[in-house]
């Protein structure tokens, strides 16, 4: 048997094979120029005849990214069984035939000699699939106290947020705002901790199964998702259960009784004694860092950490987020620092929350590569930080040049399946970050390049209040002003409506299918019948792009002049598809 020593690459594991409910998504790079790829696939114990030959279909790749000399492919192919074996047959391009398998990259093998990729028995729980309507969805982040307080946030200019002060937001002032929100363009609100907490962020839950009165009742929030979904929108709720408030009675229990307590084993106590003696005022950062009677967020001892590898605390926080989705029909959920729960409370979350709402949403907060994740199918997408910092390091802070933007792109593209990145979650601001203007130094061109590339390479893509009238605000607390009513920048407002309508009309049902970098980044998309081409060039360098006639302007920078012909900063076209399916 004969080893080619060609570049192609394939693994039978994430992110190059994925498996959604009964569909098996397969990946594969090359450095050769192919004229086709294919796969042969099915059941490794399907034969016919004597000789028992197996039974294969075959499925034809399309190819994906083109970038920097590499081609990648892909197929979605459907499993008749549980089991799936596969190889790759690809047509060179001086016309010969080879194979792909686990042996590597060969000539044509007899089946006797063939070692097939394989897919592991398919157990359906352990492969969902992410819900339709989540696609490249358009989300409205609220921070419930910020937000509205049903009297416009007259004073809100004079505010001054801190990590401990309230301004006065409520549930009925969101409720208020649903027609403001549908006029925008978004599709959906998540909201920050709503549950009844001590701090105006709320990630100190007090009572999981309460509302903090400070926000409104349940009707106030029963008024305010049926709103929603009058208008056609959906709500995610942000679920914190990796850690709980000080005043948790559940905790406080603990404290009191120790070891004796019922929940004792429901945290992480490594010195009850300390515990029950020491107050909060003496567990500072040192003490919790050094010689900690417990384990805690972030060094933080007012959030003490559930022991979420009980399985009593699964049922119990689960139980809870499940009356919550099944009694008011949440739609999502987005769960705090998930990187710190176990994964039993995450599989458990994600199989309870689709038995009460088979379309629900799940994304989790990871801030590094989730591929450990996602590959353990506890998420249908998570926040996608690796693509906010390449954007923020490029468009907003200028620590990067275009070209290692490039880089960082092509890594962050084949670091998830292409079936993966449609449901990940793209944002320029949120109440952890900066706000992007901010970081931006007040440049809007640049605020609304981040935006764009946001929109373009991401799947959904979240707003966080107040970016679209342009509102500034640096590290936490001061990203979390009151949302100014009373004074709407028209211009980003327009912005916003011309992008939030490209991404929902256009940019939702495109995929990204080849990256060129040369005077300017070029990035071209393909659609169903239409083509995308985007032009982002160097900070203060001008291009000239070969269009088409046909091409048509959709979205350019403040600064550019695409109808001269020239770009500068963005500009996006739409070109039609000709006879030949060419763009």
């Amino acid at each position: 048997m004969q080893i080619l020593r060609y570049e192609i690459e394939h693994h039978a594991a994430y992110p190059w094979q994925l498996v959604q409910g009964r569909i098996c998504h397969l990946r594969l790079r090359t450095g050769e120029a192919l004229q086709s790829a294919a796969v042969l696939y099915g059941d490794p114990f399907w034969f016919s005849g004597a000789e028992k030959q197996p039974v294969l279909a075959r499925s034809e790749m399309q190819p994906a990214l083109r970038c920097s000399g590499e081609q990648y492919y892909s197929v979605s192919v459907p499993m008749r069984t549980h089991k799936l074996r596969y190889h790759f047959v690809l047509t060179l391009e001086d016309g010969d035939t080879v194979y792909l398998s686990e042996l590597g990259v060969t000539p044509p093998l007899p089946e006797s000699v063939l070692r097939p990729f394989n897919v592991p028995y398919v157990y359906a729980g352990d492969h969902p699939a992410p819900p339709e309507w989540a696609e490249g969805f358009l989300w409205y982040q609220i921070f419930p106290d910020r937000f509205c307080d049903g009297k416009e946030n007259q004073g809100g200019e004079d505010f001054i947020p801190t990590r401990e002060n309230f301004f006065g937001g409520t549930l009925r002032g969101i409720t208020g705002k649903i027609l403001y929100l549908r006029e925008l363009g978004v599709q959906g609100i998540y909201l920050n901790p709503i549950f009844r907490s001590d701090s105006n962020h709320r990630y100190d839950t007090v009572s999981y199964t309460e509302l903090d009165p400070r926000l409104g009742g349940k009707t106030d929030f029963r008024i305010l998702v049926e709103t929603l979904h009058q208008a056609g929108m959906r709500i995610m709720l942000d679920g914190v259960f990796n850690h709980c408030g000080w005043r948790h009675p559940l905790w406080q229990d603990v404290r009191l009784r120790g070891k004796a307590s019922r929940y004792y084993n429901w945290f992480c106590v490594y010195d009850a004694g300390e515990l029950s003696r020491l107050p909060l005022e003496q567990l500072s950062d040192r003490r919790m860092k050094e010689a900690p009677p417990y384990e805690c967020f972030a060094f933080a001892a007012n959030m003490p950490k559930w022991n979420t590898e009980n399985p009593e605390v699964i049922r119990y926080l689960v139980s809870i987020a499940e009356q919550w989705t099944r009694e008011y029909g949440i739609d999502a959920w987005r769960l705090d620092v998930p990187d710190e729960v176990s994964l039993r409370f995450l599989h458990a979350f994600r199989t309870r929350m689709r038995s009460c709402n088979a379309a629900v949403y799940v994304i989790g907060e990871i801030w590094q590569d989730a591929a450990w994740w996602l590959e353990q199918a506890v998420f249908d997408g998570v926040m996608d930080y690796p693509l906010y910092h390449a954007i923020r390091d490029f468009a907003m802070t200028h620590t990067d040049p275009l070209e290692t933007f490039a880089h960082r792109i092509r890594r962050w593209y084949a670091a998830a399946p292409e079936a993966v990145h449609p449901y990940q979650w793209a944002f320029c601001s949120n109440h952890d970050v900066p706000r992007a203007l901010s970081l931006c130094g007040g440049n809007k061109s640049d605020f609304q390049l981040a935006y764009v590339l946001a929109a373009l390479l991401g799947g959904n893509l979240s707003v966080y209040y107040g970016d679209e009238i342009a509102m500034d605000g640096g590290q936490d607390p001061d990203n979390r002003r009151p949302m100014r009513w009373t004074d709407p920048e028209e211009e980003i407002r327009g912005f916003f409506h011309s992008l939030l309508r490209l991404k929902r009309d256009v940019l939702r049902h495109c995929r990204l299918t080849a990256m060129e970098l040369t005077d300017a980044l070029y990035l071209r998309f393909d659609g169903s019948g239409y083509g995308i081409l985007a032009v982002v060039t160097e900070r203060g360098q001008a291009v000239t792009p070969q269009l088409d006639a046909s091409d048509s302007l959709l979205l350019e920078a403040p600064e550019g002049h695409a109808a001269e012909g020239t770009v500068q900063g963005f500009a996006v076209f739409r070109r039609e598809v000709t006879h030949d399916g060419n763009t």
